[in-house]
């Protein structure tokens, strides 16, 4: 495995050189292309020993095998097609290892027609195999790519490509013509991406998709396995994206896959409010890093099964399932991980969170099973109120006892990075509100009872505060922080019954067209509850906590307990015991209130009646609550209060914010619709994304209007304010080479200058710029050195830990069909390269790593078995083929 902690991007953008030599009798004619002006079918074999080039209006379909000579390429013209329809196109393997591959051509400035650009067409198993690049969506000549000639159309199903040097680029290109900007239109379908020992091409193998400031492609049910072995020289990425948005999701007929890729997906730049960056219904097998998004926005990672191999106990050795760096607006949910290596298991992390600032980031409700290492949270998730950031809720660790934390969240770590700004999740991690139980979205993480440690801070200059029911032991975690300068988990436990599918539900659903108001004036209104608690809370900072304040904030919209908080507040030390407890007896009255008084009035402590009604109070106090009225102190104060409200606003406000941008992304006129509708918040990643999409789909001066308000509308403190400085530096960059009218591609030499200066920034909190920088440099094919901090092991050697020997090959060649299934499944091995010596157990696991059915097969060398599936509900399973203590395959199974 290479070291996945340090490279330069130009390998997610090289250009598929291929060198040029030739047998006898392969002699390559640059200069007769062969023509194809009309309709042309072609069956059988052919071989070729020049271009072939489709013409306007000409289709040639392809349902044999054509030969190509080592520069033979085939140009498919705007407004020709090349359909291979269950056809091959590949090398002459007499003359050359490949050959240049296809290049559809298109026109940048029109939109995607067929009368306007090529068309490239793959079905019925159609394939492309030993291309240097399979399909370009422009042409290339000695003097480079043409840049003016991109939006070639392709659309695959069920096609085959197989040992490219580089499957796929995209290069530039959108389409502003109208109120919203189309999906590029290039589509793959259940398409399988394959590279074997049998590649032998001089050229080192590339990353299989290169995306360049596009928006839209989608990837369904696509399949990309890589069996290679000793090549130390190829780019072991699957999909590579830059400046780019891009869908790769399941499809109905099978969940896509990756395996055996040192970056599975990687993403840099790209983030826009009306696209999602999606990643949804996808196996990752063997990957030493799964899904990697740096400076993206607006991002989905749901529903993918992570089987994680075991890292290297060295710099840059970490294996990683999810890592997200200085990215905002992302939601990492419903997931599952899972380990599939054995012996000594080290440096294995399911998800980390660097340095994303955004407001409502969450990991939410996925299943972590028998995996080393934490969900690791870096240097600074909050945004520049310090409250709102990182939330961890609702996930179910399942691991052996004693192997690691669950969470473990670090400062800086750097002697460059100022450890007092280091914030590393949400102040409320929930957060849940005594004070307005409306607001109830408590962690309630489950966790592993018995380990020493779930929780890990470091290097944190303020505490968070972790809100739980105290009536699932699972749902408690142990929290410690290492010594130094760190802030502890704050545990507020709450008496509340948990149920986890009521206090857990499945993340929302979009809205119709139809919701879309009520769904606003939801936003709204939260918008202004949240800036009336702001008020109070300025308040509060700026003159101290008063009575007066202090009920406005604990019996907010109930004025009649705001006086009895303030008579009672004005009488102590002296309230009576008979008005104690006739306090008490008001069951309404609300509890942070309550303990202020009781706090307030010592000898209520030590009255064994009024701590009776304590003890029993209905509905119950938080046994935090009781602890400070015990210890006559406030663990929990009004300022705590008030953010936690600001929280518990943000939250909600935010849910309705994504569920509206994801609807108006859909509605014809989606760029103004989200312009009016994110052009005055206060939020200031949004305004960046924003921008970004403007710039994307040609509208300059609207982008630059909105730059220019910027400063007046977004809420920026401290070191945000030096961080938008440094943005509006780059978006001068960006513009100005527009203005230009040149593509982004394009910069000139002061440019690159500007950009490779950001590209060195180091201080803390300018992640973003740093790595946007870095990013467009990437687009430009300039070297830009991109470094993953290589931060220690956890704690005591706690990402440590045995499993049995399994085989070394785990994924040996099992079929599992039809997958989809409905009734039955059949199972078919190979018991010899399975190295089985003892019967086959076959066991079917919900996503949650329930055990639901399990099947022996005593007759493993029979090498096929029939599950059936009747009992089962439709969903998405977990399929396990033990032999012993070895679990020799694993694949997620689709039941209809």
């Amino acid at each position: 495995m290479k070291n996945i902690h340090s490279f330069l991007g130009a390998g997610l953008l090289a250009f598929g050189l291929c060198s040029s030599s030739y047998a006898q009798n392969c002699s390559y004619d640059p200069n007769n292309p062969l023509v194809i002006s009309s309709n042309t079918v072609w069956n059988g074999t052919q071989q070729f020993n020049t271009d072939i080039e489709i013409n306007s209006g000409a289709t040639l379909t392809v349902y044999g095998t054509v030969e190509m000579l080592t520069d033979g390429k085939i140009i498919v013209k705007p407004g020709g097609k090349l359909s291979i329809n269950g056809g091959h196109i590949t090398r002459n393997a007499a003359c050359g290892p490949s050959w240049k591959g296809i290049e559809v051509k298109g026109n940048r400035n029109l939109s995607q027609t067929p009368a306007n650009q090529g068309i490239l067409e793959i079905i019925n198993s159609g394939k492309i195999s030993h291309a240097c690049r399979g399909v370009l969506n422009t042409t290339h000549t000695p003097a480079g790519y043409d840049w003016q000639h991109t939006g070639g159309m392709i659309t695959a199903q069920n096609a085959i490509f197989e040992n490219n040097t580089r499957d796929i680029i995209l290069l530039t290109y959108h389409d502003g013509s109208g109120s919203s900007e189309p999906d590029y239109k290039a589509t793959f379908t259940n398409c399988d991406f394959l590279r074997d020992n049998n590649y032998n091409s001089p050229s080192a193998l590339l990353s299989h998709m290169a995306l360049l400031d596009v928006a839209g492609p989608s990837f369904a049910g696509c399949r990309f396995i890589r069996t290679r072995t000793g090549d130390t020289t190829e780019d072991r990425t699957a999909i590579g994206a830059t400046n780019a948005v891009f869908y790769v999701t399941g499809s109905p007929q099978r969940n896509g896959r990756f395996e055996n890729y040192d970056r599975a997906i990687f993403a840099s730049g790209g983030g826009r409010p009306d696209k999602e960056i999606e990643v949804s219904n996808i196996d990752f097998y063997n990957d030493a890093s799964g899904v990697h998004f740096m400076a993206c926005a607006n991002v989905k990672v749901q529903y993918n099964a992570f089987y994680m191999r075991k890292g290297q106990q060295s710099p840059g050795g970490d294996t990683y399932g999810v890592y997200l760096d200085n990215t905002q607006e992302f939601s990492v949910a419903r997931n599952y991980f899972t380990n599939i290596s054995s012996g000594i298991i080290t440096r294995q992390t399911p998800v980390v969170v660097m340095d994303c600032k955004g407001y409502s980031n969450r990991i939410y409700k996925n299943h972590i099973d028998q995996v080393a290492g934490s969900i690791q949270c870096y240097e600074h998730n909050r945004n520049a109120s310090g409250t709102d950031g990182l939330v961890i809720q609702c996930n179910d660790f399942n691991k052996f006892s004693n192997i690691g934390a669950d969470g473990w969240v670090i400062g800086g770590w750097s002697s460059t990075h100022s450890v007092t700004a280091e914030l590393g999740i949400a102040k409320h991690q929930g957060p849940f509100v005594p004070a307005a139980p409306v607001y109830s979205k408590m962690a309630n993480n489950l966790h592993t009872v018995g380990d020493s440690v779930h929780w890990w801070t470091q290097h944190t200059c303020q505490e968070s505060f972790y809100y739980c029911s105290e009536k699932e032991p699972r749902c408690i975690p142990v929290s410690s922080n290492r010594p130094g300068f760190s802030r502890p988990l704050v545990l507020l436990k709450q008496t509340i019954d948990f149920d986890y599918s009521t206090l857990c539900p499945d993340p929302p659903l979009a809205i119709s067209p139809d919701d879309q108001n009520t769904t606003r004036g939801g936003l709204m209104g939260e918008d202004q509850d949240w800036g009336d608690t702001w008020e109070l809370l300025v308040q509060l900072i700026d003159n101290g906590s008063t009575p007066g304040l202090e009920a406005q904030i604990l019996a907010a919209g109930n004025p009649d307990y705001q006086q009895l908080y303030l008579d009672l507040m004005d009488m102590s030390p002296y309230v009576s015991r008979t008005n104690l407890l006739n306090l008490m007896g008001i069951d309404d009255f609300p509890e942070l209130a309550t303990r202020n008084i009781l706090i307030a009035n010592p000898h209520g402590a030590r009255d064994p009646e009024v701590m009776e009604a304590v003890y029993h109070h209905q509905p119950p106090f938080a046994a935090s609550t009781i602890a400070d009225i015990e210890a006559g102190s406030q663990t929990f104060t009004s300022y705590d209060v008030q953010t936690a409200k600001i929280s518990g606003h943000n939250y909600q406000r935010h849910e309705l914010l994504d569920l509206l941008m994801a609807s108006y992304g859909d509605e014809e006129d989606a760029l103004d619709r989200l312009a009016e509708l994110l052009e005055g918040r206060d939020e200031l990643w949004l305004h960046y994304m924003l921008v970004d999409m403007e710039l994307q789909a040609g509208r300059l001066a609207e982008a630059e209007t909105h730059l220019e308000a910027i400063a007046a509308t977004a809420f920026m403190e401290g070191s945000e304010a030096d961080l938008h400085a440094g943005m509006l530096t780059y978006y001068g960059v960006v513009t100005g080479c527009l203005h230009d009218e040149r593509l982004l591609t394009q910069l000139n030499a002061e440019e690159i200058n500007v950009l490779q200066d950001m590209a060195t920034y180091e201080q803390a909190g300018y992640g973003l710029l740093r790595n946007k920088a870095i990013s467009l440099l990437w687009l430009n094919e300039v070297e830009a050195e991109y470094r993953l901090p290589d931060y220690p092991a956890e704690p005591q050697g706690k990402r440590t830990f045995s499993q049995p020997n399994r085989p070394a090959h785990p994924l040996a060649r099992v079929q599992v069909y039809p997958n989809p299934a409905t009734d039955h499944l059949i199972i078919q091995w190979d018991w010899l390269q399975l190295g089985l010596s003892e019967a086959l157990l076959i066991e079917l696991y919900t996503m949650d790593g329930h055990l639901l059915q399990s099947q022996r097969v005593e007759d493993f060398a029979r090498n096929t078995s029939v599950v059936r599936l009747h009992d089962h509900l439709a969903g998405s399973y977990i399929l396990r083929l033990r032999s012993g203590e070895d679990v020799v395959y694993s694949e997620t199974l689709l039941l209809q």
